[in-house]
C-alpha cells in the first residue's frame, strides 16, 4: 500500500509526509467496560513522582501502557476514531488505509507510523 501511495503521490505531484507518533500507546484510555488493570510503579514513575508514589503502591492503569496486551488495539481504536471524526473513510481491503474524499488526502497507518499524502493546499 505504501509503495502504491508513493507512486500515486509522485504522479499527481502531491506532498508526502511521514509521521511517527511518539509514545503512541500512552495516548489512549481504557474503555469503561474493561476490567481494571493494576500494577506496581516502574522506576521511571517513581523517579518522576518521589513525593507522591512509593514502590509498594499499586496503581490503576487508565490507558494504554507498553507491555499491556490490549495497548496496540486501544491505540488503533483511538486513531481510527479520530480519522473518522475528521471525515476519513477506512479501506475495506487495507484497514490501515484512510481516504478523505473532499480533500483528496490519504493516510496509511502502520502501528504508530503514518504516511500522509495529498495536495499541499488540502493538508492544513
Amino acid at each position: 500500500t505504501a509503495k502504491l501511495l508513493i507512486s500515486t503521490a509522485l504522479a499527481k505531484r502531491y506532498d508526502i509526509e511521514q509521521v511517527d507518533v511518539e509514545s503512541a500507546l500512552l495516548h489512549t484510555t481504557m474503555p469503561e467496560q474493561q476490567q481494571p488493570v493494576f500494577a506496581y510503579p516502574c522506576d521511571e514513575i517513581l523517579a518522576r513522582h518521589p513525593d507522591k508514589i512509593k514502590g509498594e503502591d499499586i496503581l490503576e492503569i487508565k490507558g494504554g501502557w507498553y507491555g499491556l496486551p490490549e495497548a496496540p488495539r486501544l491505540w488503533n481504536d483511538t486513531v481510527v476514531a479520530f480519522l473518522r471524526r475528521e471525515g476519513f473513510s477506512q479501506s475495506v481491503v487495507d484497514r490501515g488505509l484512510f481516504y478523505h474524499e473532499t480533500k483528496d488526502l490519504y493516510v496509511n497507518l502502520y502501528v504508530d507510523d503514518a504516511l500522509l499524502m495529498g495536495p499541499a493546499e488540502s493538508r492544513e
